[in-house]
């Protein structure tokens, strides 16, 4: 056991109290400097990896293209095209309905956010795949202004 303190006279070897000891995690040069959040977040994307989509919206953050979605450790390339299509439809289909519900604020602008947005996109995808595939993916919306 981690702080098991084993003593000895030369011809007999006994436990003694045990001393402090807890994990220390090294990565690279840093050395007990990496948390457990951050140990977390890195078992997650080793079971179920990552999806990055970027979304293009104009300045009154209405969608204007396609978005491009690629993922890392969670579908094979040749099985995930069909799916990745199919999740920009959703994305596509969500915005718009968001859009529609958050209408004008007093000033005649848009109550829709980069932030929204990109948490409408992140619900979304957590949602479909989960639905599709019973993993889940780390998400990582991008809205890129165009």
């Amino acid at each position: 056991q981690n702080g098991a303190a084993w003593v000895t006279d030369g011809q007999r070897a006994w436990l003694e109290e045990p001393v402090p000891a807890e994990d220390v995690y090294v990565d690279g040069s840093l050395v007990g400097e990496i948390g457990e959040q951050v140990m977390r977040d890195r078992e997650r994307l080793a079971q179920d990896g990552f999806v990055v989509v970027y979304v293009p919206v104009d300045k009154q953050h209405r969608l204007a293209g396609e978005p491009r979605i690629h993922s890392r450790g969670f579908l094979p390339m040749d099985a995930s095209a069909e799916l990745l299509k199919e999740a920009g439809e959703q994305i596509k289909r969500d915005l718009r309905r968001k859009a529609g519900k958050n209408g004008k604020g007093k000033n005649g602008k848009s109550r829709t956010s980069d932030r929204h947005q990109s948490d409408t996109v992140r619900e979304t995808l957590q949602n479909f795949f989960y639905r599709k595939t019973h993993s889940r993916p780390v998400i990582l919306p991008n809205i890129v202004r165009v």
